[in-house]
Protein backbone atom coordinates (compact mmCIF):
# COMPACT_ATOMS: atom_id res chain seq x y z
CA UNK A 1 0.00 0.00 0.00
CA UNK A 2 1.63 3.13 -1.01
CA UNK A 3 0.75 6.96 -2.18
CA UNK A 4 0.38 7.79 -5.71
CA UNK A 5 0.18 11.45 -7.06
CA UNK A 6 -2.87 12.39 -8.43
CA UNK A 7 -2.60 15.73 -9.50
CA UNK A 8 0.02 19.31 -8.17
CA UNK A 9 -1.61 22.94 -8.32
CA UNK A 10 0.59 26.00 -7.94
CA UNK A 11 -2.65 27.44 -6.67
CA UNK A 12 -4.05 26.56 -2.91
CA UNK A 13 -7.50 27.28 -3.91
CA UNK A 14 -7.63 24.54 -6.73
CA UNK A 15 -5.77 22.55 -4.75
CA UNK A 16 -8.12 22.32 -2.02
CA UNK A 17 -11.14 22.10 -4.39
CA UNK A 18 -9.77 18.97 -5.67
CA UNK A 19 -9.47 17.94 -2.63
CA UNK A 20 -12.58 18.15 -1.34
CA UNK A 21 -14.12 16.94 -4.31
CA UNK A 22 -12.66 13.46 -4.26
CA UNK A 23 -13.25 13.65 -0.30
CA UNK A 24 -16.63 14.40 -0.94
CA UNK A 25 -16.68 10.93 -3.26
CA UNK A 26 -15.53 9.35 -0.13
CA UNK A 27 -11.91 8.96 -1.73
CA UNK A 28 -9.58 10.06 1.20
CA UNK A 29 -6.78 12.50 0.17
CA UNK A 30 -4.07 14.27 1.34
CA UNK A 31 -2.59 17.71 0.18
CA UNK A 32 1.24 17.65 0.67
CA UNK A 33 3.05 20.82 1.74
CA UNK A 34 0.30 22.27 2.46
CA UNK A 35 0.76 23.59 5.88
CA UNK A 36 4.20 24.34 4.90
CA UNK A 37 3.15 26.98 1.53
CA UNK A 38 0.20 28.53 3.63
CA UNK A 39 3.34 29.67 6.41
CA UNK A 40 5.76 30.60 3.82
CA UNK A 41 4.56 30.57 0.09
CA UNK A 42 8.15 31.71 -1.25
CA UNK A 43 8.90 28.12 -1.31
CA UNK A 44 5.94 27.39 -3.75
CA UNK A 45 8.32 26.97 -6.55
CA UNK A 46 10.82 24.54 -4.76
CA UNK A 47 8.32 22.24 -3.55
CA UNK A 48 6.45 22.13 -6.89
CA UNK A 49 2.93 23.63 -5.45
CA UNK A 50 0.30 21.73 -4.00
CA UNK A 51 0.70 17.80 -4.27
CA UNK A 52 -2.62 15.78 -4.50
CA UNK A 53 -1.84 11.97 -3.10
CA UNK A 54 -4.17 9.48 -2.52
CA UNK A 55 -3.69 5.28 -1.54
CA UNK A 56 -3.28 3.21 -4.29
CA UNK A 57 -6.42 1.44 -4.57
CA UNK A 58 -7.57 4.54 -4.94
CA UNK A 59 -5.93 5.89 -7.28
CA UNK A 60 -8.23 4.67 -10.74
CA UNK A 61 -11.35 5.87 -8.71
CA UNK A 62 -9.97 9.59 -7.86
CA UNK A 63 -8.79 9.80 -11.50
CA UNK A 64 -12.38 8.75 -12.82
CA UNK A 65 -14.02 11.08 -10.53
CA UNK A 66 -11.13 14.47 -11.95
CA UNK A 67 -12.15 13.47 -14.99
CA UNK A 68 -15.94 13.76 -15.02
CA UNK A 69 -15.57 16.84 -12.32
CA UNK A 70 -14.12 18.62 -15.56
CA UNK A 71 -16.39 17.26 -17.71
CA UNK A 72 -19.41 18.58 -16.10
CA UNK A 73 -20.48 22.42 -17.16
CA UNK A 74 -21.40 24.70 -14.00
CA UNK A 75 -24.59 25.33 -15.68
CA UNK A 76 -26.28 24.59 -19.07
CA UNK A 77 -24.38 26.68 -21.58
CA UNK A 78 -21.26 26.89 -19.15
CA UNK A 79 -18.39 26.35 -19.00
CA UNK A 80 -14.92 27.01 -16.88
CA UNK A 81 -11.88 28.54 -18.61
CA UNK A 82 -8.27 30.23 -17.45
CA UNK A 83 -7.52 33.15 -17.85
CA UNK A 84 -3.87 34.66 -17.39
CA UNK A 85 -2.64 37.78 -15.84
CA UNK A 86 0.48 38.78 -17.22
CA UNK A 87 0.85 41.97 -15.45
CA UNK A 88 -0.14 40.62 -11.90
CA UNK A 89 2.64 37.98 -13.06
CA UNK A 90 5.58 40.15 -13.99
CA UNK A 91 5.27 42.75 -11.48
CA UNK A 92 5.39 39.93 -8.64
CA UNK A 93 8.46 38.64 -10.30
CA UNK A 94 10.29 42.35 -10.57
CA UNK A 95 9.10 42.63 -6.49
CA UNK A 96 10.92 39.69 -5.65
CA UNK A 97 13.88 40.16 -7.70
CA UNK A 98 14.21 43.50 -5.65
CA UNK A 99 13.79 42.26 -2.35
CA UNK A 100 16.00 39.17 -3.10
CA UNK A 101 13.37 36.91 -1.92
CA UNK A 102 11.00 34.83 -4.04
CA UNK A 103 7.68 36.13 -4.70
CA UNK A 104 4.70 33.64 -5.26
CA UNK A 105 3.26 34.83 -9.16
CA UNK A 106 -0.43 34.03 -9.38
CA UNK A 107 -1.25 35.51 -12.44
CA UNK A 108 -4.34 33.27 -13.33
CA UNK A 109 -7.85 32.72 -12.30
CA UNK A 110 -10.85 30.53 -13.01
CA UNK A 111 -13.93 32.31 -14.31
CA UNK A 112 -17.25 31.01 -16.35
CA UNK A 113 -18.13 32.37 -19.37
CA UNK A 114 -21.15 30.86 -21.87
CA UNK A 115 -20.26 28.46 -24.68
Amino acid sequence: MGLRLVAHFYDRSEALVVASVLDAAGVPTFVEYYLQLTIDPGYLGALRGFRIVVCEEDLAAALAILAEARATHLEEGEALEIEFDALNGVLSFMLGALCSAPAPIRGRQWRSRSV
